[in-house]
């Protein structure tokens, strides 16, 4: 009678937070943000994107989620409360793997397919691990994204061009859009600014103007939401700084302003300028919603154009 109400309390827990599966959960969710890491990072190690090392990076977790979570694996609990869910994802695999095999690289396609079906089964799965760790998760992210990109560029980097001469540098723009924004999850001042910081340099030295510009519209939400709660000391330097900011830049500043931003973004370049690389994209655009119209259902396959 005594130890009864325990026993009863024991099953009546989720199967996810009972003693002994919660343990192996937490360690599991030790391993999503490495997982995430090398997912992103993993692929370009080699200097240019390789498919069998994002197949491995992706997949190396597999056979542990599979040992903790077992037949949620497959139905995963983001799955079963939304009914419609799977119907749209099966949806999406049938036609995209009809596809697949007609493109310009069939072998490669239904590869990417085939990865994409792992992933959309893994991530809710794992998603469902990290409920309620995910500033953790995110805060390990950051932490391990700006290490890894900041080793890249003191071991790369010639200093001459744009950062990322063995890889994307639009590509690595993004990725540091998305470090920059898990960072503002980590809870220690001090690594937060570090990080921040960090990644905010390699940006500059990427060159990519759509991260740069993503970042600071993040930057400015982020401020603008937490702005209930900061302290009074923070809004009022913040209050000071603007005040003295507009009363300098109606001044000589105004113009250094100007010209900072326009080297930054490369707005005057021969070949990134307005009249360069705007009006090119313009007519790339033009080009996709033309090829879009000729096949709207089913496209036509993994660059196929």
């Amino acid at each position: 009678l005594y130890y009864a109400p325990a026993r009863r309390l024991r099953h009546s827990l989720p199967r996810a937070a009972q003693p002994g599966r919660q343990s192996s959960l937490r360690w599991l969710s030790y391993l999503v943000p490495v997982w995430l890491a090398g997912l992103i990072f993993g692929p370009n190690l080699a200097g240019h994107f390789s498919l069998t090392a994002l197949a491995i990076s992706l997949l190396w977790i597999f056979p542990i989620a599979v040992i903790v979570l077992g037949e949620r694996i497959i139905f995963a609990p983001a799955y079963r409360q939304r009914p419609t869910l799977p119907s749209c994802v099966l949806l999406f695999l049938f036609v995209t793997g009809l596809t697949a095999p007609y493109s310009i690289n069939p072998q490669m396609s239904v590869t990417y397919w085939a990865l994409t079906v792992a992933g959309l089964t893994l991530c809710p799965a794992l998603w469902h691990v990290i409920h309620g760790h995910e500033r953790t998760i995110l805060a390990r992210f950051a932490i391990l994204g700006t290490l890894y990109l900041a080793t890249v560029y003191a071991t790369s980097s010639t200093g001459a061009g744009r950062f990322g001469s063995i890889l994307n540098p639009n590509s690595i723009g993004l990725i540091l859009l998305g470090v920059c924004s898990a960072a503002l999850a980590i809870k220690c001042l001090a690594v937060r600014l570090v990080c921040l910081g960090t990644c905010i340099l390699l940006l500059l030295a990427t060159q990519s103007r759509a991260a740069m510009i993503g970042t600071l519209l993040m930057l400015t939400i982020y401020v603008a939401l937490e702005w209930g709660a900061i302290g009074t000391g923070w809004k009022s330097l913040v209050v000071f700084a603007l005040c003295v900011g507009l009363v300098l830049s109606s001044g000589s500043l105004a113009n250094k302003v100007g010209r900072f931003a326009e080297q930054t973004l490369r707005l005057d370049n021969r070949y990134r300028g307005l009249n360069s690389g705007f009006s090119g994209r313009t007519e790339l655009w033009r080009l996709t919603y033309e090829v879009w119209l000729s096949n709207p259902l089913v496209g036509i396959g993994y660059r196929a154009h």
